[in-house]
């Protein structure tokens, strides 16, 4: 099985050096990480890339994505348009009500972080519910936001959590379980990720397959220049 930690920053706070993170990451035992970079610039966005494709190599892939956080969702719409051709994988960050389901009603993004934050219910009801099933959007799990949590508020959040797991059931959307990891130090091996999962509800099985390549492999293809749809390229007709 290919696992991968969908949603690590590039951490613009210093934590811990990009190489170290990678490092450790391989050694607890993932085939990659999503690393991701905020794209407020296209500054940014081609040094990110250049980053990420220094960190590649033969037996450890780092995957080029980026966190998108807007207010509305004619900001995401615009945004996307800026990034989603020089990104490998779409994060974006919910809460708000209006963006989620912005979001998922788009197979531009891949994963919608966070939800729930911020908010007194999931962030998902049964439209964006359904929504994101028609459009293979993940949603998150991301344990570092129920670890950094207060004791209150991480009752409300695995609660929450919980609550979309039983929509994903019914539904069928994807579920991504991340580390959400700022540094080396918050990473999390991926039988420790599963362990997660099954704590707020999954099945063993669907947690591991939660942390598998998902859209990546699609998405490289997409950005490819011989790609035109689904199972068609330049060289093949």
């Amino acid at each position: 099985m290919r696992t991968y930690d969908l949603h690590v920053h590039a951490s613009p706070f210093g934590e811990s050096p990009v190489e170290d993170v990678v490092s450790l990451a391989k050694r607890l035992g993932w085939t990659g990480i999503a690393l991701s970079c905020f794209p407020d610039t296209e500054k940014i966005i081609e040094e990110h890339g250049r980053l990420v494709d220094s960190l590649k190599t033969k037996d450890f892939d780092v995957v080029k994505a980026a966190e998108i956080k807007v207010n509305t969702p004619n900001e995401l719409d615009k945004m996307l348009d800026r990034i989603r051709k020089k990104i490998e994988l779409v994060i974006v960050r919910g809460g708000d009500v209006e963006v989620n389901r912005a979001a998922v009603s788009t197979n531009q993004v891949d994963v919608l972080s966070h939800p729930e934050m911020q908010r007194n219910d999931s962030g998902i009801d049964p439209v964006i519910a359904k929504a994101a099933a028609d459009n293979a959007v993940c949603i998150e799990l991301n344990f570092r936001q129920v670890l950094d949590s207060y004791r209150k508020s991480r009752v409300h959040t695995i609660a929450h959590m919980r609550q979309n797991l039983k929509l994903a059931n019914k539904y069928g959307f994807p579920i991504a379980i991340t580390s959400g990891a700022y540094s080396k130090w918050e990473l999390r091996a991926p039988r420790e990720l599963a362990a997660f999962g099954v704590g707020v509800g999954m099945k063993l099985e669907d947690a591991f397959k939660s942390l598998e390549a998902l859209r990546i492999d699609a998405n490289r293809q997409k950005l490819g220049r011989d790609w035109v749809m689904p199972g068609v390229t330049m060289a093949n007709g």
